[in-house]
Order: structure tokens, then C-alpha cells, then sequence
């Protein structure tokens, strides 16, 4: 195979990576119970995500819990050491008829816990994969 080729091919891989400074993990913390506006389904783009080493030791996790907070339906997200789970339970208060769910998602990648599900979707993983079945076939 013709080294041009194989430049061409490395300069595309690592193109996808990103070289900057290495930092802590980055989640995106609120409290509705406590922060005006901490909505379920996130469409904030005033607040950034925060650096979890600032105040978390070991942090490798973000949540998002949905849930009864003192009697009140509310949403809470944030920076964890440990895997939290990621599952939903019927919550059902007496003499009330309504049936609520209790979820939490945790999530590794920085600003995850915007999700309002249990699936994560990473676009440049998708292209690198793709890029090296086509990089593959062409070549076979």
C-alpha cells in the first residue's frame, strides 16, 4: 500500500482524537429543589458543565436522579465516585392515585447527565468506526 495512503489514513484517526490539556471529569450539576430552573428535559445553555475535582475526590461518574424530593417531583444531577445504576422504580404514595418513578442514569463522558434516557449516543465514535470498516473494504 502506497505510504501516502497511510498517512492519509493515521492524519484521519487522529484527527478525531482531541489533544487538549487533560482535565477531571466535567458534569453539570443542579438541584430543583434548590435552583430556579433544573428542568427534567435539559435545554439550558447558560450553565457549563463543572469541574467534578473541585469538589469530589475520585470523581468518574455524572447522575441525574429523578424522583420525590420532600413531597415534590424534582430532578437533581451531579458529579459521583460510584457507579449509581441506571433504572427507574414505580413509586406509589398513599392516597395518592398517581403512580411516579424514581430514576437515576450515571453516565462517564463529560456534561452526560443532560440525558432524559439510558442511551448515550457519540457521533465521532460512529464516524471513526465507520470510517475504518470503508478504510477496510476499500483496501480488501
Amino acid at each position: 500500500m502506497n505510504a501516502l495512503i497511510w498517512i492519509g489514513i493515521i492524519f484521519i484517526l487522529l484527527s478525531q482524537f482531541n489533544f487538549q490539556q487533560i482535565s477531571g471529569l466535567s458534569c453539570y450539576e443542579c438541584d430543583s429543589s434548590k435552583d430556579d430552573y433544573c428542568p427534567e428535559t435539559w435545554d439550558r445553555d447558560d450553565i457549563e458543565p463543572v469541574d467534578c475535582n473541585e469538589h469530589l475526590d475520585y470523581p468518574a461518574f455524572c447522575a441525574k436522579t429523578t424522583g420525590i424530593y420532600g413531597a415534590i417531583v424534582g430532578v437533581r444531577r451531579f458529579c459521583a465516585s460510584r457507579h449509581m445504576d441506571n433504572s427507574c422504580l414505580e413509586v406509589n404514595i398513599p392516597q395518592d392515585p398517581r403512580t411516579y418513578y424514581s430514576c437515576i442514569y450515571t453516565c462517564t463522558s463529560d456534561g452526560c447527565n443532560t440525558a432524559t434516557s439510558l442511551i448515550a449516543f457519540n457521533k465521532s465514535f460512529l464516524f471513526l468506526v465507520s470510517l475504518i470498516i470503508t478504510t477496510c473494504c476499500y483496501f480488501i
